[in-house]
């Protein structure tokens, strides 16, 4: 099959990372993968053999990418095409009417589907199939946009490889923050904005100094929030404590690296950060927004807490920090979790089979 991406991102979130992983799994199983973008994003060019288009564009409907959309189509005769904001549905949406391509729409958030008349148009008439990475995005659009007449989706949960690290691979990884040998690290691989929790993260790591003063924070990730992080941290005296890795190409690699990972979320789909952390087989504290508990159980192979419930949190990181028998228990688990269920040929697999039945 030939198949297309569209993206109009300018950052690497979730969605990027999924793009990335899922054209990669369709080039090595043959396919030909075709990526039209109006931003320039340096991770897509680690996906050898993707036949790469960018093309800029302001607009949400620009006739002059829609033209050219066209003509790829037509040209390399693209069988489907994936999309996931507004505007890269809408700029897709004419494009597969005229050429009688596949429109294929990935969400990350129940959001992504608000009730306006142009998500009811594109859903009604444009959209042949919708990918949502748990059920819980399904549930909360229903609730929320009532009128939107949800259909045609499948639940395709986001699933990551599980890779293994040397002792020596995850001790350079760690040597890179120049923290003293006997530190313990909480780590979040997040983008550095408001719905992530950052800052109940950083209060609740002040409140654990007082019991470990070798309590520090790493933050991989880029966001508008990089100075008032640094900010609060100096407000909370413990800007010796958090260390902002800034973009790393190799995110599960530190996860491997942290002694427990963190996402202190308000609002999530299903995130790709939480399934990378299990799959390092790290211990996690995860909030209960989105999907996350149909793949965590507190106790089990994680800790969940309330989004916003900073003295939980804080206790969670507590009883992690004091606890190595409890923390290698919730880290086997949750690696045993991923390999059952949310591995990457796994999601693939659905990916691929979706594809054929639309064919």
């Amino acid at each position: 099959m030939n198949i297309m991406f569209i993206n109009t991102k300018s950052k690497h979130g979730g969605v990027v990372s999924w793009y990335i992983t899922v054209m990669k799994g369709l080039i090595k199983r043959g396919h030909c993968v075709f990526l039209v973008t109006t931003k320039p994003i340096n991770a897509f060019n680690s996906v050898v053999g993707l036949k790469l288009y960018q093309f800029p564009s302001a607009a949400d409907f620009d006739p002059v990418v829609i033209y050219r959309l066209i003509v790829i189509i037509k040209k390399h005769k693209i069988s489907h095409i994936i999309a996931n904001t507004k505007k890269e549905v809408s700029l897709g949406a004419l494009a597969a009417l005229l050429t009688k391509s596949k429109l294929i729409r990935t969400i990350g958030n129940y959001t992504d589907l608000n009730d306006s008349t142009i998500n009811r148009v594109l859903m009604h008439y444009f959209i042949h199939n919708t990918i949502t990475p748990c059920k819980a995005i399904i549930t909360q659009a229903k609730k929320a946009y009532p009128a939107l007449k949800l259909k045609n989706y499948n639940v395709i949960y986001n699933g990551v490889p599980i890779q293994e690290y040397s002792l020596e691979e995850l001790q350079n990884v760690r040597t890179s923050w120049n923290l003293q040998t006997d530190a313990f690290i909480f780590g979040m691989n997040v983008q550095l904005v408001n719905t992530k929790g950052i800052f109940d993260v950083l209060k609740a790591l002040s409140l654990l100094q007082s019991e470990h003063s070798n309590a520090h924070l790493v933050i991989a990730g880029e966001g508008y929030l990089k100075e008032e992080i640094i900010n609060s941290a100096k407000g909370l005296e413990i800007e010796d404590k958090v260390h902002l890795a800034g973009f790393v190409s190799n995110p599960q690699q530190y996860a491997a690296a942290y002694d427990v990972c963190v996402l202190a979320s308000y609002d999530e789909g299903f995130p790709i950060a939480m399934v990378e952390y299990m799959a390092a087989g790290k211990a996690i504290i995860v909030t209960t927004a989105g999907g996350i508990t149909e793949i965590v159980q507190s106790g089990y192979n994680g800790l969940l807490f309330t989004p916003g419930d900073i003295e939980a949190l804080y206790q969670d990181m507590l009883i992690l920090i004091e606890n190595k028998e409890l923390r290698d228990s919730l880290g086997r688990a949750a690696i045993q979790t991923v390999k059952e269920s949310f591995t990457e040929q796994l999601m693939l697999d659905k990916v691929e089979e979706l594809l054929y039945e639309l064919s």
